[in-house]
């Protein structure tokens, strides 16, 4: 499956980012990397959401946190995974790539190079995010343990 089907598909998928939490999708995301990867940003005040594509098909959802006092600069303060949301939220539905015993709605075929199990992937992806991040699409990331790297960028503020 090619980048730009996979890009229409996110778009797609992924359409209630901007219908239902306000986001915009950047028209300068879509940038390719090596013709074999592309990412989409969908962005907010003080939070985006970032699709990387990956050719044939695999698709990382990151949660990314936008410092309060410098939101025009875009400074991440914090990202997290849609992985390590569902192990949080949903432990049964984590790991969908690692696990030999997947749960019954994740694709039972490994194989990225099936346009159906990438597409299913996708719109997986998109349902569990709207379904377990709502908090966190609306800018809550207390959620998640802050890490030493997530201060990283205010020790001079300490």
């Amino acid at each position: 499956m090619d980048l730009k089907s996979i890009e229409q598909y996110c778009r797609e998928k992924f359409s209630y980012l901007e219908d239902e939490f306000g986001f915009e999708l950047e028209e300068r995301s879509s940038v390719r990397k090596y013709d074999r990867e592309s990412i989409m940003l969908f962005e907010k005040r003080e939070i985006s959401v970032c699709l990387i594509l990956y050719s044939p098909g695999r698709v990382s959802v990151e949660l990314r946190k936008k410092s309060e006092d410098n939101i025009d600069n875009s400074e991440v303060v914090m990202s997290r995974t849609l992985e390590e949301l569902l192990r949080i939220r949903s432990p049964e539905n984590s790991g969908w790539h690692s696990r030999k015993e997947m749960p019954p709605e994740w694709p039972r075929s490994s194989n990225l190079n099936d346009s159906n199990v990438v597409l299913k992937i996708i719109e997986l992806q998109a349902k569990l995010l709207r379904k377990y991040g709502k908090d966190i699409l609306g800018g809550d990331f207390s959620l998640f343990p802050v890490r030493i790297y997530d201060v990283a960028y205010h020790v001079d503020d300490m």
